[in-house]
């Protein structure tokens, strides 16, 4: 799907999404509310790290992604470039 600016996001079946909920991002995000976001679901996944759990933080933050598209524009370029 594509974002403003020509950013393509990824469909949730990329690994991309569950190493962001797992590991975190390899540069902080820009955006503040989707840094405290992400803390959150890392800290959650850490707790209950089953299958079902990363596919649920998952699809909460592709849905952030989707329903907040310019406040995420620059970090998803950086994260799925």
């Amino acid at each position: 799907m594509a974002m403003p600016n020509d950013v393509a996001i990824p469909a949730k079946a990329d690994a991309r999404w569950a190493n962001l909920v797992t590991s975190g991002p390899s540069q902080p995000p820009k955006s503040l509310a989707l840094k405290f976001m992400l803390t959150r679901m890392n800290q959650d996944v850490k707790q209950d790290p089953s299958a079902q759990s990363v596919a649920k933080t998952v699809d909460e933050l592709y849905g952030f992604f989707i329903k907040n598209p310019r406040m995420v524009a620059v970090d998803c370029s950086t994260f799925f470039a």
